[in-house]
């Protein structure tokens, strides 16, 4: 086995693949896989389902947030829309899965017993449910985190802020 100063172009023995560059690119998307994961939106397997970590999930956005803030203004426009991108997508996604965690410890309490179980007409069981009401504050909470979208103008000038429908 090699150590790392002895092997300075990273291709140890027994490495199927080169490790990527170090760049910030592929340390913000190591974050948001980091946090995916948490969140439980990764599958290990066709029947696996991993739990959620909402805390950790948390923790790991803030670390974004704290990364966005701290290189603010020395980003190039790429590194900046993939950190807010990533974390916009974090954010909505954390407040689905808070929600879901709160339901499903609020569903076990609320069945009602077989004593309890309202009697079902078999012509009503080919209805489709009702789909589940969304929470306008969670919806607005997450919409408020997402940056206007800005397009290239038709002079070409990034900074330039104009709808895509319109030039300069």
């Amino acid at each position: 086995m090699t150590d790392i100063d002895t092997d300075p172009r990273g291709q140890q023995e027994g490495r199927p693949f080169p490790l990527p560059p170090a760049t910030f690119e592929f340390l913000a998307e190591s974050l948001r896989l980091q946090a995916e994961m948490q969140l439980g939106l990764m599958r290990l397997g066709p029947d696996e389902q991993p739990p959620a970590d909402l805390d950790l999930a948390r923790h790991t956005i803030d670390l974004m947030a704290m990364l966005q803030v701290k290189t603010r203004g020395n980003l190039s426009l790429e590194e900046q829309r993939l950190l807010e991108n990533s974390l916009t997508l974090l954010r909505f996604r954390y407040v689905q899965m808070s929600d879901e965690s709160k339901k499903a410890k609020q569903a076990p309490e609320s069945q009602p017993t077989e004593s309890q179980q309202p009697e079902t007409n078999p012509a009503d069981s080919h209805s489709v449910p009702a789909p589940a009401p969304v929470c306008p504050l969670s919806v607005a909470i997450a919409m408020s985190a997402l940056p206007p979208i800005r397009a290239t103008s038709a002079c070409g000038r990034p900074s330039c802020s104009v709808t895509a429908a319109t030039t300069c």
